[in-house]
C-alpha cells in the first residue's frame, strides 16, 4: 500500500513538472500516449538508366515504392527523407538529372534539380532537417556537399522548377504508392545516368486530435 501510494505521488509529481514546463495537461498525456503508427524505412534495388532527352522531351524513369500494412492504415507523415544513388556514365551527367517525389496525395516535390556537378550521385539522402546544402566548392563552406554527394543535404532549390521541401508533405496519408521520378534534361547520349536504388524513410503517427 505504500509502495503504490509513493508511486502515485512520483507520478502526480511528474505530470505537475510537465504541465509546468511543457503546457501539458492529463489529456495531452494521454493523447501523446496512444499515439500510432511507427517508421516506414523502404529500399528499392532499381539499376536502370534513365532514358536519354531528345531535342523535344526529357528522358523519364519512374520507380514506385508502396507503404502499406495496418500498422500505416489511417496514419499521416510526420517526416520524410529519401536516399538515392546514380552512376554517371560521363563527367556531365550529375548535371543533367532532376528529382522529383510524389505522395500517395499526390503532392510532389523536387528533390535535385540539375544543380549539381561531374559524374555521379551519392549515396545521397535529402532531408529538410540536413545542415547541409548541395553544390558549392569544396573547402570553401563546410556546409556545401560536394560531388560525388556521399551524406545528407537539405533538397536542391537553387535550380528546381517548384516545390522544393519535403516538409508540405507532413500531415498527408503515410499509407499508399509514393513515386520517385528521375529525369534526363539534356539529349546528350553520352551523358545518361543509371539509378542504382533509392530508399524511402517515412515517420508516421495517427492524425493529431483536436483540442
Amino acid at each position: 500500500m505504500i509502495r503504490a501510494t509513493a508511486r502515485a505521488a512520483w507520478i502526480g509529481a511528474l505530470v505537475l513538472v510537465l504541465s509546468l514546463f511543457f503546457g501539458l495537461s492529463l489529456a495531452d498525456l494521454a493523447i501523446a500516449k496512444t499515439k500510432g503508427g511507427g517508421t516506414a524505412n523502404i529500399a528499392k534495388q532499381v539499376n536502370l538508366p534513365v532514358p536519354d532527352a531528345t531535342a523535344t522531351t526529357n528522358g523519364l524513369l519512374a520507380s514506385t515504392i508502396h507503404v502499406g500494412g495496418k500498422r500505416f492504415k489511417g496514419s499521416v507523415i510526420r517526416d520524410v527523407n529519401v536516399t538515392l544513388q546514380t552512376t554517371g556514365l560521363s563527367a556531365q551527367s550529375a548535371g543533367q538529372i532532376d528529382v522529383r517525389l510524389t505522395a500517395p496525395n499526390g503532392m510532389t516535390t523536387w528533390l535535385l534539380g540539375n544543380n549539381l556537378a561531374e559524374q555521379s550521385i551519392g549515396p545521397l539522402t535529402l532531408d529538410d532537417e540536413s545542415p547541409n546544402y548541395l553544390g558549392g566548392t569544396a573547402g570553401r563552406d563546410p556546409t556545401d556537399l560536394v560531388s560525388p554527394y556521399i551524406g545528407t543535404a537539405q533538397p536542391d532549390c537553387f535550380a528546381a522548377p517548384g516545390v522544393c521541401t519535403l516538409w508540405p508533405m507532413d500531415g498527408g496519408p503515410a499509407s499508399g504508392t509514393w513515386t520517385l521520378r528521375v529525369y534526363d534534361i539534356d539529349d546528350s547520349a553520352v551523358a545518361t545516368s543509371i539509378l542504382n536504388f533509392w530508399r524511402l524513410r517515412v515517420v508516421a503517427g495517427r492524425p493529431y486530435k483536436a483540442r
